[in-house]
């Protein structure tokens, strides 16, 4: 019997692979990420036009929360790939489903796996997992939690650039015709509503 064919981003078996060698899962974010991507070129490229139209301010977060999303499930496919889970991917698993289910973590739950058997650990693994690849959440709930990653990426040297990146696109924008434009005719609008005596000649 032919081996199941493995996503070339997550490196898993469990769900056909798709287009451009991605299982279904990855390619739905990869396809995000180059949707976002076009956009943002499109916005360097023609301010004017595509800085509003398209959220581009938003934009390099987007990409970012994508590429993150790629890299958890890369992350969670580790703990499968051998016959002993370590005891991180277990305790992180019970972190993502005690969090979920409003519940304190327990403060021996590390010394409760360490207890368990390397097949053990890999069992239960698999069925936590399976439970949180279910939650109905809008992005998938990463290993070392949405809050700490943007806490990271707020004071990382990356962050900074696409910031200052994105101060030089918003003024390319504002310095277009389309925005002066634009602001003419709001300026002509709040004129048209003030009475004559406060309209400065």
């Amino acid at each position: 019997m032919d081996k199941q064919p493995s996503c070339q981003n997550c490196d898993s078996p469990r769900r056909p692979v798709k287009a451009r060698g991605l299982c279904s899962v990855c390619l739905s974010w990869q396809r995000r990420i180059d949707r976002y991507s076009r956009k943002l070129e499109r916005a360097k490229n023609d301010p004017g036009k595509y800085y509003i139209k398209n959220d581009a301010q938003s934009l390099p977060l987007r990409i970012d929360i994508a590429k993150r999303v790629l890299k958890e499930f890369r992350w969670r496919e580790d703990g499968l790939r051998t016959n002993s889970t370590d005891d991180w991917h277990v305790e992180a698993l019970v972190n993502i489903l005690a969090q979920v289910s409003l519940s304190n973590f327990p403060c021996n739950i590390n010394r409760l796996i360490q207890r368990m058997s390397p097949q053990s650990r890999r069992l239960i693994y698999e069925v936590l997992l399976a439970v949180v690849e279910n939650i109905p959440t809008r992005d998938p709930i990463i290993n070392d939690g949405w809050g700490r990653w943007f806490h990271d990426r707020t004071f990382s040297q990356e962050h900074w650039e696409q910031v200052k990146a994105g101060r030089a696109l918003e003024k390319a924008y504002l310095e277009s015709p389309q925005a002066k434009a634009l602001q003419d005719l709001m300026r002509k609008k709040v004129q048209t509503h003030l009475p004559q005596s406060s309209i400065p000649n």
